[in-house]
């Protein structure tokens, strides 16, 4: 049974759902009749903090399931996550207001409010094409400071979080 199960059937049956947590992860289950408590305690003090859609959105400005990819952007260290070297929240939080989704993101990787820093086109090799046909630029041309984190072909380090090739 997954953490969003109970979530799910208490939003089917009309009845309402409340999280609480210390893990900022558990905002993705907001919606329908879900509401997340965020504890933390600082300096002996401990709070919460109420969340539900409308109080997610005022603070992050899109809806609670983007909170997954706010994370693919800006990397989680306490989830092994790595996101993508040189953008931070501010970045990713920009990105996603700009283009709605990753896949937005994805779509419009030469727009000019994206640096040119973090798409890293010295990692990109002269004879791969920019694009696949599904949109996404193709893994085996990008290194691992950029989109995909995979290995460029040029590469001859395996240092982690590099920023070039």
């Amino acid at each position: 049974m997954t953490c969003s199960a109970p979530s799910a059937a208490a939003d089917e049956h009309g009845d309402t759902c409340v999280v609480v947590t210390g893990d900022r992860d558990s905002l993705q289950l907001l919606g329908g009749g879900t509401t997340v408590m965020l504890v933390s305690t600082r300096m002996g003090q401990t709070t919460y903090q109420t969340y539900d859609t409308a109080a997610f959105r005022e603070k992050y400005g899109f809806d609670p399931i983007r909170l997954i990819d706010l994370k693919a952007l800006m990397g989680d260290s306490s989830d092994n996550i790595p996101g993508v070297p040189g953008i931070g929240e501010k970045t990713a939080m920009q990105l996603l207001h700009d283009f709605g989704t990753l896949e937005g993101v994805y779509a419009n990787i030469d727009d000019e409010r994206i640096k040119k820093r973090v798409r890293a086109p010295s990692c990109r090799t002269a004879s791969s094409p920019r694009r696949t046909a599904s949109g996404l630029p193709p893994s085996t041309a990008m290194c691992r400071s950029s989109w995909m984190w995979s290995t460029c072909p040029r590469r001859t380090s395996t240092r982690p979080r590099s920023t070039t090739c």
